[in-house]
């Protein structure tokens, strides 16, 4: 399938309107830098849901809701929030094996962000146009909790169209939103031509990254070459992810790599980069030693770097700017 055929949007019968206005989070336009997206849908027609999971309840999470916060969340630990993106939900594989993941390593408050309602529209611009709302709700669900925190680390992880929702939830404020944001191979198609703030970008909290791993085909591609953050990684280029058939389909022959697991409801090198994020928990091998000056030109561009980070979980290295990285087909992929 061809991203463009994303794109194909049923309008017939679509009234458009100039503004549309939902409960606690205030209006939304579809003029100006959102020209060319409908009008988002609010928060009840999307199904959105916050559940807090820590180490006393792994498995099963609980409501967070603007009037209720469970007993389990801690104010005192760092709260890290996962978003999933387009034809996902809160049900979606990588966001449990992250959480997973996480909760093993470090003892943290961990939100899944759900709003499979919206992120399931056939017009995906719908659900481009979405990930407004959803940011909105995270945003006051979040100082909420932060008002009753003595920890200020607030950290957002989100995959394609969850990307730039974590982007959402932190723009437009004096306080920055969210300590850390990372945008694991943030969706292209209705952001990458557009003006940057209609989606992820450095501006949505005091540290910003992009993993991009399904970019290079302009055409075929679910990702996007744009720089969005203060750190943009680029595995192999963001060209197809090794192991992969290429930029949609899955690996090149599950027989002979058996231990390549990739999600069958993610694109292979689109949903690479949620698969690197979990690695990088366990295993933070994604070691970074090319920064580059074109996108277009990787590794060409690239030149050797000192006190370059690693593209990780664990955020390490004091240069900001755009790197390059080999990958390995077989996990850990690096």
């Amino acid at each position: 399938m061809k991203v463009a055929v994303l794109l194909v949007v049923a309008v017939l019968g679509y009234a458009r309107a100039a503004e549309i206005c939902c409960p606690n989070i205030g209006c939304f336009q579809d003029t100006g830098i959102w020209s060319g997206l409908p009008l988002p849908e609010c928060q009840n027609a999307q199904g959105i849901t916050l559940l807090v999971f820590t180490r006393s309840n792994r498995n099963v999470g609980q409501a967070v809701t603007r009037t209720s916060i469970p007993s389990v969340w801690s104010g005192s630990k760092e709260t890290v929030y996962l978003i999933h993106g387009w034809n996902n939900n809160k049900d979606t594989a990588w966001l449990h094996d992250a959480k997973d993941a996480i909760l093993t390593k470090d003892d943290k408050n961990v939100i899944i962000v759900g709003w499979g309602t919206g992120a399931n529209r056939a017009n995906y611009l719908l659900s481009a146009s979405n990930t407004r709302v959803v940011g909105a709700e995270v945003r006051d669900i979040k100082d909420i909790l932060q008002a009753s925190s003595s920890s200020s680390l607030h950290y957002c992880a989100g995959h394609s169209l969850g990307g730039h929702t974590c982007g959402h939830a932190g723009q437009f404020r004096s306080d920055r939103g969210f300590n850390r944001i990372t945008g694991l191979d943030p969706a292209g198609p209705a952001f990458t031509n557009a003006d940057d703030r209609r989606g992820l970008n450095e501006n949505c909290g005091t540290a910003v990254e992009a993993w991009h791993t399904d970019g290079k085909d302009s055409i075929n591609s679910y990702g996007s070459m744009k720089v969005m953050g203060h750190r943009d990684f680029y595995p192999n280029g963001a060209d197809i992810q090794p192991g992969c058939i290429n930029y949609v389909l899955g690996f090149e022959d599950a027989a002979l790599h058996p231990e390549v697991r990739d999600d069958p409801l993610i694109a292979c090198s689109h949903g690479r980069a949620t698969k690197y994020f979990i690695t990088s928990v366990s295993n933070d091998c994604f070691a970074v030693s090319h920064v580059c000056s074109d996108t277009n030109n990787m590794p060409g561009s690239c030149s050797t770097c000192t006190n370059c980070p690693k593209m990780g979980y664990v955020r390490g290295g004091s240069r900001d700017g755009i790197f390059y990285l080999p990958i390995k087909a077989a996990e850990p992929h690096c």
